[in-house]
């Protein structure tokens, strides 16, 4: 009978080859959907309820999709970070953009949980790092905090340079749930031992908080949590020059 050294497989690298090949279909239903909400506009003409209705429900497909891909590249940077593999990609971007492409990201699931995303505007800054695990950061953390909140919250996302520094707070109304998973984190953060605590995190079924944790890290950054009673945040710091 054979056996697993019979093909030679290296199962360090199997989350990442099995994630390169989820990417693909997942990446043709995006497409497919965009192509679909395209021609929908012929239908609206012959049958405008009939067309309402396929446009919404391929936009959730369109969504879904979308979020699913994000999530599989998301588990991609998570493999390589903890294998010490990562290769960052440092740029210079203007903040205030970024935060703005992160909120129409979320939008849609924000509008599914009835919630809202509050965005601060700012002058143009600039800040010179890997902007893939920036914004996928902030996207976990905005994603992880609707699964705690409420419906009709607000949940509020700013960012500023100050001092050589970059800093970003998302801040939302308190709950018992989320007080749980941010007593957790607490522990995670103040740990040195990350492996055991990623795996403590992986128990509460939120990815976003491993994912965050191990790219603000790679950014040589820092995440801090706020409490006033009614309302928290996450706060991220991170350098804004080269270094």
């Amino acid at each position: 009978m054979s056996n697993d050294r019979d093909f030679d497989i290296d199962w360090q690298r199997f989350p990442a080859l099995m994630a390169h090949d989820l990417k693909g279909p997942i990446g043709n239903m995006v497409l497919y959907t965009n192509l679909a909400l395209e021609e929908i506009d012929g239908i609206e003409k012959l049958d405008p309820d009939a067309a309402e209705i396929l446009k919404k429900v391929m936009s959730q497909v369109h969504d879904s999709a979308e979020k699913m891909l994000f999530q599989v590249q998301s588990w991609v940077d998570a493999h390589l970070l903890m294998r010490g593999t990562y290769q960052k990609k440092e740029e210079l971007f203007d903040i205030q953009l970024l935060m703005e492409q992160v909120v129409e990201t979320v939008k849609p699931e924000y509008s599914l949980r009835s919630l809202k995303v509050q965005l601060q505007q700012i002058p143009s800054q600039k800040v010179f790092a890997d902007i893939q695990l920036l914004r996928n950061s902030l996207k976990n953390l905005l994603f992880t905090v609707a699964l705690f909140a409420s419906s009709g919250d607000t949940i509020k996302l700013s960012g500023h340079v100050h001092d050589k520094e970059a800093v970003f707070d998302i801040d939302y109304p308190a709950s018992p749930g989320m007080e749980r998973v941010l007593s957790r984190l607490r522990q995670d953060l103040t740990s040195d031992r990350h492996v055991d605590t990623t795996e403590g995190v992986l128990k509460t079924g939120v990815f976003g908080m491993i994912y965050t944790n191990l790219a603000i890290a790679a950014l040589q950054g820092s995440i801090h949590l706020r409490d006033t009673g009614h309302r928290a945040a996450f706060g991220i710091v991170i350098p804004a020059e080269a270094h």
